[in-house]
């Protein structure tokens, strides 16, 4: 393949092979850009649904204060994933 590319093209192997290096490290970006995304979304989600437990569930178990307390610091990590 490497001669046909070289043949063909003028390609040598340096050259094909850091292009197959730099595919795989951009491989590599792309994974790990989605496993943040999907880490992101399971903590946006978590949130969602405490939230709606301290209206609901842990209303009677929980104080107003410590309601409070969860609910700001809720808000900072909202804050922090939308702060570009």
């Amino acid at each position: 393949v490497l001669n046909v590319l070289e043949q063909t093209y003028g390609l040598n192997k340096n050259i094909v092979d850091n292009c197959i290096a730099l595919e795989k490290k951009l491989e590599e970006d792309d994974n790990y850009l989605i496993q943040v995304h999907n880490k992101r979304n399971d903590v946006e989600q978590f949130i969602y649904n405490t939230r709606a437990k301290l209206d609901g569930d842990l209303n009677n178990h929980i104080t107003p204060d410590e309601k409070n307390v969860l609910e700001k610091e809720m808000a900072l990590v909202e804050e922090w994933f939308y702060s570009g």
